[in-house]
């Protein structure tokens, strides 16, 4: 278990995110010390894994259908915070779509 499925680099924050499918979680870690800064459970399997200046991402797959999981980057150490959003993609175009947005 604990393979990483996909992960994402932030040079502007120092740091680097990665989501693993046994446990399905999104890891955050420092650039200086390459420790985990925080975790958030994930329901479903992890699929995909983007980044924006201020948010991560997660496309996860259950039951055959597509949800997105965003979270906001935090000030200074970029610990993940509360869920903001968790949306169904309604169809694999719509998915395509945003992964193309991304």
């Amino acid at each position: 278990g604990n393979g990483i499925v996909d992960l994402v680099n932030d040079d502007t924050r120092g740091g680097l995110y990665y989501i693993t499918e046994d446990p399905g979680r999104l890891y955050a870690m420092r650039h200086s010390g390459m420790s985990v800064n925080a975790y958030a459970d994930l329901d479903g399997t992890p699929a995909f894994l983007f980044q924006t200046s201020d948010k991560i991402i997660v496309i996860v797959v259950d039951d055959g259908n597509y949800y997105t999981k965003i979270w906001t980057k935090a000030e200074f150490g970029f610990g993940i915070s509360a869920v903001i959003s968790a949306v169904r993609i309604r169809s694999k175009r719509a998915f395509r779509d945003l992964r193309s947005a991304l």
